[in-house]
């Protein structure tokens, strides 16, 4: 389930970490680069605080109650959603869009929050809605009575919850809309998932997924390497038209857009891409800018890129 490799070649060293998603996900990433930064600099063992572990956590959110929550998603459900057909991973291609810089001082949800009111500003220029249904995601690791700490738990956490966006609405109100999510969307999925009278809810065609900063700190003795690309398994299936995956890198935006052609012809993308990249008129982000545009291959066979990259056949 976890590997690690390092590698001596001619320009650097690198190491290669590669592990099960059931393993990490983007918030224990960046713990691990922060317990290997920690190990590289010889701090302490133990310098950092221990958190509860992953067993406990799925434990207690298997003897949760989100029943006072449930008002609230079925609200949230009852927003008419486009749903898409189902699909894989290798029908898909990836346009990459870089948003320009995000001001210093915004916190994530107020990015968040800015991504989400050009979304809402394309959905309603593309299909005239007032109202859409789109899923989210969070890092999950809200305790609903709030006792449990796993804020440095290594596992895979992550919550998708829906979200009601109102289309032409300012980044301070979708902001404000957010802050107001029960427990970050944990209970949506106790109620989805594990309640006894689970919630019926279609899949929204759309996702958003904002991993927020992924530099590592800048005195971490090493840089994040992009040599190796996201391959991803074709035979995994999916049920969106499109997903956001966004990240903030060297204080800049960027947004991969995974569509199907199947849903969404290429031109209907671009056009897409393109209201997206315009920056909303109601509290536009300062210093946002169009973006550069840039196409990758998401699906690509190992045999492909195995000679670029001398390492590959470790990450399975």
């Amino acid at each position: 389930l976890f590997a690690a490799t390092r590698y001596r070649l001619d320009d650097a060293d690198y190491l290669l970490l590669a592990a099960h998603h059931l393993l990490v996900d983007a918030m224990s990433w960046r713990i691990l680069i922060e317990d290997l930064a920690d190990a590289l600099a010889d701090a302490p063992a133990g310098a950092a605080p221990l958190s509860a572990p992953w067993r406990d956590w799925a434990m207690a959110l298997s003897a949760a109650d989100a029943g006072p929550e449930r008002a609230y998603w079925e609200w949230i459900t009852a927003t008419p959603s486009r749903t898409a057909p189902e699909h894989g991973y290798d029908e898909t291609e990836i346009l990459t869009l870089d948003l320009g810089p995000v001001p210093a001082g915004v916190s994530e949800r107020g990015v968040l929050a800015g991504l989400l009111a050009r979304l809402g500003a394309a959905l309603a220029d593309r299909d005239g809605c007032d109202e859409a249904c789109v899923t989210l995601a969070s890092h999950g690791r809200h305790a609903l009575d709030g006792a449990l700490d796993v804020s440095r738990t290594v596992g895979w956490f992550t919550a998708e919850y829906p979200f009601r966006l109102v289309c032409g609405a300012s980044p301070g109100a979708i902001e404000a809309a957010l802050h107001d999510v029960p427990s970050q969307g944990v209970g949506w999925s106790v109620l989805r998932w594990l309640g006894s009278d689970p919630i019926a809810a279609a899949e929204p065609a759309i996702a958003v997924n904002y991993l927020g900063n992924v530099d590592p700190a800048a005195e971490a003795p090493f840089a994040i390497s992009d040599r190796l690309p996201g391959v991803v398994a074709s035979g995994l299936r999916r049920a969106r038209a499109i997903e956001l995956e966004a990240w903030c890198s060297g204080g800049r935006l960027a947004v991969a857009i995974r569509h199907a052609p199947r849903c969404d012809s290429p031109a209907a993308i671009r056009r897409f891409a393109a209201l997206i990249s315009r920056t909303p008129s109601a509290e536009p982000p300062q210093g946002w800018v169009s973006p550069r545009t840039e196409r990758s291959p998401p699906c690509l066979p190992a045999s492909a890129i195995a000679s670029a990259i001398p390492f590959l056949p470790r990450c399975r």
